[in-house]
């Protein structure tokens, strides 16, 4: 039985798949203005990214973008190509894979790369934050029910029919926020669903790490962990139902 929980947890695709956004973020700090930024990278993936979007916080003055705390890490550009999504700001650059997941091989590479094209730049100082985010809907689907989670009150199983839970999890080299909610309504892009989600914010604690060398081992670490947590969550019998691959 141990053995059956540790393929499980290492399964290296499930059908289908729920997993609606993949992202990969980090923040930073650096000398130049938030403008310059922009441009900086930009030149880095023009030729790649050719679908350009303005956001709608650059609508409100720069004074109030800098000082915000709710809006200081915000994205004001997007930067597109098929299901891949760049989003720059000022601090804070994110690759995301939208609606049909590519897979880890294929996303990890896409991340090495991009990052690669980053640091050539020389315009980042210094991270702040190095996280890796996996959004899984289930759509028509209570999650709750098909979870490992337990409810109790007073001794008795609790009525979870309107499930909506946040916590952190702590391993070695990474905290997780973890959000589980089993009447949601979810948008991603243009599309509005209704389900439940799995939401799984994966942040590597050490950012005093030499993340540009060693950003490939830091995608393991941070990967594995959000691997072992959602397959936690999941009830081994509702895990068969989804055609695990090992």
């Amino acid at each position: 039985m141990a053995n059956e929980s540790i393929y499980i947890l290492l399964a290296e695709k499930i059908t289908p798949c729920p997993i609606a956004e993949a992202i990969f973020e980090i923040r930073f700090d650096s000398v130049m203005l938030g403008d310059a930024i922009f441009g900086t990278f930009y030149k880095e993936f023009k030729d790649e990214f050719t679908e350009f979007l303005k956001l709608p916080i650059l609508q409100l003055p720069e004074a109030i973008r800098s000082r915000d705390q709710n809006l200081i890490h915000s994205p004001h550009y997007k930067l597109k190509k098929d299901n891949f999504l760049l989003q720059i700001g000022p601090k804070v650059f994110s690759l995301v894979n939208l609606k049909e997941y590519s897979g880890w091989d294929t996303f990890s590479q896409k991340i090495l790369d991009t990052v690669g094209k980053i640091n050539k730049t020389g315009a980042v100082n210094k991270l702040t934050r190095v996280a890796l985010r996996y959004i899984n809907v289930f759509e028509n689907l209570d999650i709750y029910d098909k979870s490992n989670l337990n409810l109790m009150l007073s001794e008795k199983p609790f009525d979870a029919s309107n499930f909506d839970l946040t916590t952190e999890v702590q391993t070695e080299k990474c905290v997780s926020r973890v959000k589980i909610a089993n009447n949601a309504t979810i948008g991603i892009e243009e599309t509005i669903t209704k389900g439940s989600v799995i939401d799984i914010d994966v942040v590597y604690k050490n950012n005093k790490d030499n993340i540009f060398e060693n950003l490939r081992n830091v995608l393991e670490i941070s990967h594995t962990d959000e691997k072992i947590l959602f397959f936690s969550l999941l009830k081994a019998d509702y895990v068969k139902t989804l055609n695990p691959e090992y």
